[in-house]
């Protein structure tokens, strides 16, 4: 059985491309739709698909909605038990999952193409092409349960996305739009664009190792090697072994705009490693004293307090590839 999880307030539903009756004639007669308008209403439908044994969870939402479910959802499944395979539909803005493993389309296309692709098996689902991914996961002292996820980064990425945020979200041209706006006002030193390169004081241990650096403009860990924008800036990035990527800048301004569109796509960082103020490797563990903010998979969490955050590895997801 399919049971597909949507957020109706996802960029690609929310235009209006969502309809749930398309989508229910879509996926034919084994298909459960269920809508959320709130990140509180999805408990209620995995217990939902979890009772009726549900095989495939179609998240039709972004990378947020993806991994707010997964969070919810390995409370539900021990790791006794193993978890549904995950269907991401690209209902969102970025859509990293499917992305990074090279499935495109609309909501309808990729439920349309899963719908074939379980005819042609003969609705064996043992027999659906899946790829693995590990998740982040990560526990900051002031937040009661760990988060789940595959992209962690805090420093100017948490307060760009703010910003992202504040202009209404919306499309990646807006973000594209974004990224010119700061790297213009940097240049220009603009009062309002130098305050998100304020950098974050704190302590960053990797695996038992304190880095040198007291201060950090961003820590950025991800089990992807593409992110958003074409952001690729891993050196080892296109490894999915149990270890995640992990990077930690603390490099001004000037030196970052020079080598921006390089750094981006990771050319050339591994000819300036080692130094102090860069650190880019692959890791297990990562334990910081922060303050501020920090966002994963584009939703953001915050404490007006300092705090302490855990970085490691969480559980295996198998998507399917269509």
């Amino acid at each position: 059985m399919i049971g597909v999880l949507t957020n109706v307030h996802s960029r690609q539903n929310k235009k209006g491309r969502y309809n749930r009756y398309v989508l229910k004639e879509a996926l034919g007669k084994g298909g459960l739709i269920r809508e959320t308008e709130s990140l509180e209403e999805i408990p209620r439908v995995l217990e939902e698909f979890k009772k009726k044994k549900v095989q495939v969870i179609g998240v039709n939402g972004g990378d947020g909605t993806l991994s707010a479910a997964l969070t919810l959802l390995f409370r539900y499944y021990p790791k006794s038990e193993p978890l549904p395979k995950i269907l991401h539909m690209r209902g969102g803005t970025m859509n990293l999952a499917s992305n990074n493993i090279e499935m495109y389309g609309t909501p309808l296309i990729v439920a349309r193409r899963l719908r074939q692709k379980l005819n042609e098996v003969h609705h064996d689902f043992a027999q659906l092409e899946t790829t693995s991914f590990w998740t982040l996961k990560i526990m900051a002292s002031f937040l009661q349960h760990p988060l789940y996820g595959f992209c962690f980064g805090n420093g100017i990425i948490y307060k760009v996305i703010q910003q992202f945020y504040q202009m209404g979200g919306g499309s990646p041209a807006k973000g594209l739009r974004l990224l010119s706006t700061i790297i213009g006002g940097s240049m220009l030193q603009l009062q309002d664009t130098l305050a998100l390169w304020e950098k974050t004081p704190g302590a960053v241990i990797v695996e038992g190792q304190t880095l040198p650096m007291k201060e950090h403009l961003f820590l950025l860990a991800s089990t992807y090697s593409q992110l958003v924008l074409g952001f690729a800036p891993f050196i080892h990035g296109d490894r999915n072994t149990d270890d995640f990527n992990f990077i930690a800048f603390n490099v001004g301004p000037g030196e970052t705009m020079r080598n921006l569109p390089t750094w981006m796509r990771g050319i050339g960082v591994a000819d300036q490693l080692p130094r102090d103020d860069l650190f880019n490797d692959r890791v297990r563990e990562v334990l910081m004293e922060t303050r501020g903010g920090f966002t994963i998979d584009g939703e953001t969490w915050a404490s007006e307090k300092p705090y302490e955050l855990r970085l490691a590895l969480g559980r295996q997801v198998s998507f399917i590839k269509l």
